[in-house]
């Protein structure tokens, strides 16, 4: 399950500790599904997923990606 699931965990996790995603989210999943959130961190932080992830360009892309679609709106 962790191998279909963990680019979403650590994208979900990475991209609302960099605003891009509500902050909100996050705090609602610690609220309201606290052992779905140590999940989503333990399986971001298997080394098999952190190693084919990175953080800096996939947020950076994703804001590329949000700047252009809004452009075009």
């Amino acid at each position: 399950m962790q191998v279909l699931t963990g680019s979403f965990a650590i994208r979900l996790k990475g991209l609302t500790g960099a605003g891009i995603y509500p902050a909100a989210l996050w705090a609602a999943i610690e609220e309201k599904a606290p052992n779905t959130r140590k999940w989503l961190e333990a399986v971001s932080a298997h080394p098999s997923v952190r190693s084919i992830y990175n953080e800096e360009a996939i947020i950076e892309g994703t804001r590329a990606r949000l700047a252009k679609l809004r452009a075009a709106a």
